[in-house]
C-alpha cells in the first residue's frame, strides 16, 4: 500500500472514531442521566398498558412546551427513546403525542 491510501484510511478511521464517541456518549449520558420531568411525562403519556391515547397528558405536555416551561429538546429526545424502543403500542402513542403538537 502506497503512503497516500493508508494516509486516507487512518482519516476516515479517526473521522469514523470521533463520530462514534459521541453516539456512544450520547447514549451513557442517557442511561446515567436521572430521569427529567420532561421524560417522566412523556413516559406516562406513552405508557405501553394504555389502550388509548392520554389527551390530558398529551395537552399538558404541549401546552408547557407552548409556555416555555419545558426544554423541548428533552421532550424531542424522550419521544425519539419511545420511537426507537421495541414496544409498539409505546412507539404508536409517541406518534400521538407527536400530532398534538
Amino acid at each position: 500500500m502506497d503512503k497516500l491510501k493508508i494516509s486516507e484510511w487512518g482519516e476516515k478511521l479517526k473521522t469514523g472514531g470521533a463520530q462514534m464517541s459521541r453516539i456512544v456518549s450520547d447514549k451513557v449520558k442517557d442511561i446515567l442521566q436521572a430521569p427529567t420531568l420532561e421524560s417522566k411525562m412523556v413516559d406516562e403519556a406513552t405508557l405501553e398498558t394504555l389502550e388509548d391515547p392520554n389527551w390530558g397528558m398529551n395537552m399538558r405536555i404541549c401546552a408547557q412546551i407552548n409556555n416555555n416551561e419545558f426544554n423541548a429538546t428533552e421532550i424531542v429526545r424522550a419521544i425519539k427513546r419511545k420511537i426507537s424502543g421495541k414496544i409498539p403500542a409505546s412507539q404508536r402513542l409517541s406518534l400521538e403525542l407527536l400530532e398534538g403538537h
